[in-house]
């Protein structure tokens, strides 16, 4: 395993610029990219505790108006991808009679041409806090909370014959990970343990032979942070920012950091430019010119947690990797 790169790369010098933000507060929710549109889907508002199902969506274009789009099944900490010009939304939790957090097997696909959302075939197992990516005509579904614990299990949905298929799992069992596609590989990064210990370890899965193997590790433990792959010249990185300290699934605090990972040379590097505030439970999505979107997410205030709707913009730029 190739250990974490020290390149000094240096952020842009304007740093992360606000942008237009959502029009509702939002934290563990998710984003899938379809048709030119940035798709932001679900989540949860804690003050007062709201799960939301509505979604919102602008171009990716830079700058653009968020918009709403039809709503979909309320969830928060949902695992959201884009398949084949579709955006699945696959699990989550929802609260019960009794005001517990419950897992979901729910999924629901959004087709643009259509313009609304309808069920797609249930997980095999109800799951939340999950993350999902899809590659080579697949969705896959890893980690998160079965039954209450941290799984390692991956499954695999194929749209053809509409079925879920158990791939190997994960070395290890992660939940508020990210699961990020790019260069014909599946990347699950950070998120927390069995013991809800953040992790900072990252894995990668050969989909030819199903194999998942370990690859180094990020300079932070990160629990539920946004990542994102974008193009980067002839290269594809990987963009991973802010997200949760935590221990035994105590909160420490949260994080203002960004890291770049560049699969070709296995090394990973902190951007100088830092978040405005420190933030979890955010997403990241990508513009057109590969411009770095951070939405939404959680904050730590004086009374406690809070959603937040603002939404940043980094170009990551060739002095930074």
């Amino acid at each position: 395993m190739t250990q974490s790169g020290n390149a000094a790369a240096a952020g842009t010098p304007r740093g992360w610029q606000e942008q237009a933000p959502l029009e509702i507060k939002r934290g563990t929710h998710d984003q899938a990219t379809v048709d030119g549109r940035i798709l932001v889907c679900g989540g949860f508002n804690p003050n007062p505790l709201e799960i939301l199902g509505s979604v919102e969506a602008r171009r990716v274009q830079p700058n653009g108006t968020w918009r709403p789009l039809a709503s979909m099944t309320p969830r928060a900490n949902v695992a959201a991808a884009e398949l084949d010009g579709v955006a699945y939304v696959a699990g989550g939790f929802v609260i019960d009679q009794n005001g517990d957090d419950v897992e979901v097997d729910v999924v629901e696909q959004f087709d643009p041409r259509v313009g609304s959302w309808r069920p797609s075939p249930k997980m095999p197992d109800r799951r939340a806090a999950a993350s999902a990516a899809g590659l080579g005509g697949l969705l896959y579904v890893a980690g998160g909370f079965i039954a209450g614990a941290p799984t390692d299990l991956v499954i695999a949905y194929d749209p053809r014959d509409r079925t879920w298929t158990e791939v190997a799992p994960m070395p290890t069992a992660r939940t508020r990970l990210r699961l990020i596609a790019t260069g014909g590989h599946l990347f699950a990064i950070g998120g927390q343990d069995k013991r809800l210990d953040n992790l900072a370890t990252v894995e990668r899965y050969e989909p030819r032979t199903n194999t998942w193997t370990g690859v180094a590790s990020m300079n932070e433990p990160r629990g539920v942070p946004g990542a994102v792959a974008i193009s980067h010249g002839n290269n594809r990185l990987i963009v991973v920012v802010g997200g949760a300290q935590a221990v035994n699934g105590e909160v420490t605090g949260f994080l203002d950091t960004t890291e770049v990972y560049d699969p070709d040379t296995d090394r990973w590097h902190t951007l100088r430019a830092r978040l405005p505030v420190p933030k979890a439970g955010l997403i990241c999505a990508a513009e057109i010119d590969g411009t770095v979107l951070a939405i939404g997410g959680g904050v730590l205030t004086d009374d406690g947690l809070a959603a937040t709707r603002e939404v940043y913009a980094l170009k990551v730029t060739g002095q930074d990797a």
